[in-house]
């Protein structure tokens, strides 16, 4: 698994972290089950080129 660094705006980093606290989840976790949650809904288009 690789790393990826990202900035995120203030508020939403809060929203994530109030998530993780609820769920008792690193932040991490609660990262990659949004992305995964949006790659399968395909409101994200990953297309090779």
């Amino acid at each position: 698994m690789g790393y990826v660094g990202l900035r995120l705006p203030d508020d939403l980093l809060k929203r994530i972290d109030e998530i993780a606290q609820k769920e008792r989840n690193p932040r991490s976790a609660v990262l990659r089950r949004i992305i995964a949650e949006a790659l399968e809904s395909k409101s994200v288009s990953c297309k090779d080129s």
